[in-house]
């Protein structure tokens, strides 16, 4: 599959636990190390645990009693207006209505800050208990949430727990410049996290956001098919009002190659590439992430890069900005 994996498994919900599973093959090596699951499922899906293992799977006994919370808010962020903030407990199981549940939240700083026992859940009629929480939001902040479940005799039953952030709305900038959010990396965020992260990015106040763009993850020759991908994820950026600065290269392919003339010279044809596709999407351009770190990277020779880049990028995309250090 190389660098790039994709793939879209479609499981059925049920009331009893079901474990499904399935096998990614790498088919050469490969520098990365990170794998970005999304679980996209209804408003009342539970997930009790995801075990990622080399060969086999092992075996798994799901819990007596289910526990998740359910928020009228988008992912874990939640916003804050004065008013006490609610989530909803949930639990599913055949002893689900006769248990007992402990509710603890911890603040960011590890102190109790809420904390309530033996609450006792409410059928809704549909195989599952409920029970209404309602917050001090204006204690809270980052927030981390614990939840137990017992049977009258107080066996354990079941573990739940979630982290929160409550936030106010964001503050209007100060100047020209709005608050910094993220760094994506693109060639490895898929398209579901920017959409997730978007309303996220907004409820701060971000209004920008730096758009790497790693060589070791791209090849030096760009296909067309990676250029779309490239254009749309900055697309749902643009479109959402955040304005992105490209951070192009990565180190460890100047270092390999030595920033000999022949890599300099891919490298201001593929930053050109990049500018060309990206034009009007992202008009700033960074040379380089933190070169005065590089253990090859002279002032001068990194000077002489960023005006070979420089005139690369302008070439391509005459209203571009272009900065260096950074």
């Amino acid at each position: 599959m190389g660098w790039r994996l994709s793939g879209i498994r479609t499981w059925r919900a049920t009331k009893q636990w079901v474990r499904h599973s399935f096998t990614i093959t790498w088919n050469h090596p490969s520098r990365l190390k990170r794998m970005f699951v999304h679980i996209a499922g209804g408003s009342g899906t539970l997930v009790d645990a995801v075990q990622v293992v080399q060969g086999r799977s092992r075996d798994y006994q799901g819990p007596a009693v289910a526990l998740g919370l359910f928020s009228a808010h988008r992912g874990n962020i939640l916003k804050f207006d004065g008013q006490p903030v609610s989530l909803t407990l949930r639990g599913v199981g055949a002893q689900a209505g006769t248990c007992k549940v402990d509710v603890q939240i911890i603040d960011a700083w590890g102190r109790g800050v809420w904390k309530a026992a033996n609450l006792q859940l409410t059928a809704t009629g549909k195989g599952d208990f409920t029970k209404k929480l309602t917050l001090p939001g204006d204690r809270l902040g980052v927030f981390h949430v614990k939840i137990q479940a017992y049977s009258p005799k107080r066996a354990l039953l079941g573990l739940g727990q979630s982290r929160y952030a409550i936030l106010k709305a964001p503050a209007p900038p100060q100047g020209p410049w709005p608050l910094m959010g993220v760094d994506y990396e693109l060639p490895n965020t898929p398209i579901w996290m920017i959409k997730r992260d978007l309303p996220i990015l907004k409820l701060l106040g971000v209004g920008q956001v730096r758009f790497f763009l790693h060589n070791f993850q791209l090849p030096w020759a760009i296909s067309e098919k990676d250029l779309v991908v490239l254009q749309r994820q900055a697309k749902l950026l643009h479109d959402a009002g955040i304005r992105s600065t490209a951070n192009f290269i990565n180190a460890q392919d100047l270092d390999r190659e030595n920033l000999n003339a022949d890599a300099q010279k891919k490298l201001a044809t593929q930053i050109a590439t990049y500018a060309r596709a990206l034009k009007g999407l992202i008009n700033r351009w960074e040379v380089l992430n933190e070169p005065n770190l590089w253990k090859n990277m002279a002032p001068q020779r990194y000077t002489h890069l960023l005006k070979r880049c420089y005139q690369a990028i302008k070439e391509a995309n005459p209203a571009a900005t272009v900065v260096g250090v950074c």
